[in-house]
Parts: C-alpha cells; sequence; structure tokens
C-alpha cells in the first residue's frame, strides 16, 4: 500500500514514473525517506558506470582534440555527480528530509548534463555516449523531483495537513 502511495504522490512531478516505481520494488524502500535515499543510490551508481566508460573510452581514443577535452569534461561531470549524491546521502541518512537539498541536487543535474553540453559545443564529434548520458541525466533529474515531492509531504505531516 504505501509503495503505491509513495509514486501517487510523486506521479504529478516525477516525469519518469517507471523509475519511481521499480525504485519502490527495491528492498527496504517502505518509506519516502528510503525512496528518495534509494534514487540517489541507483543515480550515483550509473553516474559511477558512465564515468567507468567513459575513461575507459578515453584510455583507448586516439582523436586528440576536441574529443579529449569533451572526454575530460564527462569524466569529471560524472564524478560531480557522484560526489554530490553521496554527499546529499549521508545528509539525508543523518538528518532526515527536512534538510534543504535543492542547491546539491541541481547541481548535481547541471553535472549530470556536462557530457552532453561538452558534445554540443562540437557537433562535429560522434558522441558516443548519448544514451548513457540521458539515463543518467533522467536519474539524476528524478532525484531531484523525488526529494522535492518527499520534502513537501514532509512538511504537511510535520504541519498537521
Amino acid at each position: 500500500m504505501l509503495r503505491f502511495l509513495l509514486c501517487r504522490i510523486t506521479r504529478m512531478q516525477v516525469r519518469f514514473k517507471k523509475m519511481c516505481q521499480s525504485l519502490t520494488k527495491l528492498p527496504k524502500v517502505t518509506t519516502p525517506r528510503e525512496l528518495l535515499l534509494a534514487s540517489m543510490r541507483v543515480a550515483a551508481e550509473k553516474a559511477k558506470e558512465a564515468k567507468s566508460r567513459v575513461d575507459v573510452y578515453a584510455a583507448r581514443s586516439h582523436e586528440g582534440r576536441p574529443m579529449e577535452s569533451i572526454l575530460g569534461a564527462c569524466s569529471t561531470g560524472y564524478d560531480n555527480v557522484v560526489q554530490t549524491l553521496e554527499e546529499t546521502q549521508k545528509i539525508v541518512a543523518k538528518q532526515g528530509t527536512q534538510v534543504d537539498m535543492n542547491t546539491q541536487l541541481s547541481d548535481a543535474v547541471t553535472s549530470a548534463g556536462d557530457c552532453d553540453n561538452a558534445f554540443q559545443d562540437f557537433p562535429e564529434m560522434k558522441d558516443p555516449f548519448l544514451a548513457v548520458q540521458r539515463n543518467v541525466w533522467r536519474l539524476v533529474d528524478n532525484v531531484l523531483n523525488i526529494a522535492v515531492v518527499v520534502k513537501q509531504s514532509g512538511d504537511a505531516h510535520a504541519h498537521g495537513h
């Protein structure tokens, strides 16, 4: 029942409902806070995988510039996503969902778009990571949306609405 409610409360604001539904099926995801923490874990894992793919590609690539600098931007962006999400996870785990996470999570969304932006700056360069980039960006954007809803639902309960 709670799982159904979790995605219902987020339905209007979370753009990627299937992700929400799959997150609620994970073990130990029975509260909005656990849903938020799970979404952060999944997004961080996918960002780590994306960084690893970029780094492997960069090590094998002999395309020189501008590909070298694009791949550097991708790797750094994914690093920032992981670091920001892991730091925010620790804060939420300790202090709950009433802390202000918007700045950190907005930064993570921006960092998740760094790779895409780097390739857009050089339209002549083929982007081998398009599907990976979109997936990571969606997951991180979903974290932000879930955080907004969880914080609102927590505020409503705290004030007896």
